[in-house]
């Protein structure tokens, strides 16, 4: 069970680090980020110190999911502050049995991370992470579905056709690995008409057209597992 939200307490300017508690079962847990931890996530250098409470609460959620694991990775040292630094947020994939799963996980982080705080460069940071996971296991339906989902999104946040064709791309790959699963096809479709809506004339009829083509599909396979089911 994950340490609970405690209280957001200061940056200390002399330490750079901005100071928070967690809860386990009511003790409270002291923690604290670098400012260079949050710099690395958020992908900016120009944070006042000022601001840094501000960068904090933006990237919340992130840090005390991380220090939750820290913990209770750590426990013969429970007792003492959890702190983390930027190297808490670089995976060394060659030592995990499933390097793949390792960036597919850090990729799917920096998406969160990037939805919530629309900021493009985090964005291609979990691009890097999901083509980096893909390298390992080409083959890895988990990889090619959550970078499709990543790529969905910064298309709609920045209005890029590009990203939106790469998204389906990915899409697509993932149902040719695994043709009867129903998240890929649902994403691809609900992308397809999204890009539609924006679109007029010729392009728009032929995104609308690729979009029931894929939902005849989606049809088929739910159909098919209906008669699995009964």
């Amino acid at each position: 069970m994950p340490l609970e939200r405690g209280e957001v307490q200061s940056y200390n300017i002399d330490r750079m680090v901005v100071e928070f508690t967690l809860l386990n079962q009511g003790k409270v847990i002291l923690c604290a980020i670098s400012t260079a931890a949050m710099d690395d996530l958020e992908g900016r250098r120009d944070v006042k110190p000022d601001e840094r409470v501000g960068q904090f609460m933006r990237l919340r959620d992130v840090i005390e999911e991380r220090a939750s694991r820290k913990f209770f990775e750590e426990q013969a040292q429970a007792d003492r502050p959890v702190v983390l630094r930027s190297n808490h947020y670089v995976i060394s994939a060659p030592l995990s049995e499933e390097p793949d799963m390792d960036y597919c996980n850090w990729g799917k982080v920096l998406h969160d991370l990037a939805r919530r705080t629309g900021v493009r460069r985090t964005f291609a940071d979990s691009f890097e992470k999901f083509r980096t996971a893909a390298d390992y296991n080409p083959d890895n339906y988990s990889v090619f579905l959550s970078w499709g989902h990543a790529l969905s999104d910064a298309a709609r946040l920045f209005g890029s056709d590009v990203l939106f064709q790469e998204a389906f791309r990915k899409y697509r790959r993932a149902t040719e690995i695994v043709p009867d699963d129903t998240a890929a096809l649902h994403s691809w479709a609900s992308e397809l008409s999204a890009l539609a809506d924006r679109e007029k004339g010729v392009k728009k009829k032929r995104l609308s057209i690729q979009a029931a083509s894929i939902r005849r599909r989606l049809d088929v396979v739910r159909k098919r597992a209906d008669k699995v089911g009964k």
